[in-house]
């Protein structure tokens, strides 16, 4: 199996080109020759990045494969990239969860073929002065501790990112707070809309702030990091539950001396 490009650089192929995958992509293009896939026409994007824009069994075939896609869509893309899959082959996955998708690689993904969870912390508003010193989780999967190991060096000392190790499980209930309140609360200040104030508190510009932290999200972000995580239906529901408990002290003692 070849994984070098015509021009000597080890080839990944990138499937998901949409905000974040783009973003990651462009990063990656100084260290390999990028190939990648979106279920769109991304062939002008490709040129203008100086990418090669493939098919899916392509990117299949290059060795190392980055999956940038909704958790929703993954069972499907799985299954058809399953097939084309040469033997050791790396599959790393980069959604916002982790229980689920390490759980449909190890049921759809052949065994001659390795695979790995990550979690970037950050995205194109916090990495858009750079990536260095930022985070990334790191969930291994199925492959070997050489393998790994080369895999920590790349992501610690050439993108100089600080890697988290940690299990899909305790990821994902970190995670149910730490993502799943501030985009709940984002999305909810984005929806009332408050609005700027010349008399705003450094508590009021905070709250702002969330609100402006999520603005170039995706509903189907926003969906994924809720619906996804198997322990952000709980998080959520103590949060209404607080906000309940507090809106019947207020409407039922109205001095406040409850």
């Amino acid at each position: 199996m070849s994984t070098a490009g015509a021009g000597g650089r080890p080839q990944l192929a990138v499937v998901g080109l949409g905000s974040f995958g783009s973003f990651m992509a462009q990063h990656l293009a100084e260290h390999f020759e990028l190939l990648v896939h979106d279920r769109r026409d991304v062939s002008a994007t490709a040129r203008r990045h100086d990418w090669q824009a493939v098919t899916l069994e392509q990117a299949a075939g290059c060795g190392r494969v980055v999956l940038a896609v909704p958790v929703a869509a993954l069972p499907s893309l799985l299954e058809r990239l399953a097939p084309h899959l040469k033997p050791g082959t790396l599959v790393i996955d980069v959604s916002s969860v982790k229980v689920r998708p390490l759980e449909l690689m190890r049921v759809h993904l052949p065994e001659h073929v390795d695979f790995v969870g990550s979690h970037p912390l950050f995205g194109p508003q916090s990495g858009a002065r750079g990536v260095q010193g930022l985070k990334i989780a790191l969930c291994p999967g199925r492959i070997d501790a050489p393998r790994l190991a080369r895999l920590r060096r790349f992501l610690e000392d050439t993108l100089r990112l600080r890697v988290c190790d940690v299990s899909p499980e305790e990821h994902d209930q970190q995670m149910a707070y730490v993502q799943g309140l501030t985009h709940l609360m984002g999305w909810a200040f984005k929806r009332l809309d408050p609005p700027e104030s010349a008399l705003s508190t450094l508590a009021y510009d905070s709250m702002l702030h969330l609100e402006h932290n999520v603005e170039h999200d995706s509903i189907e972000l926003f969906f994924t990091i809720q619906r996804e995580n198997p322990f952000a239906r709980e998080v959520r529901h103590e949060l209404l539950r607080a906000l309940q408990h507090l809106n019947d002290l207020i409407e039922a003692d109205p001095a406040g001396s409850g």
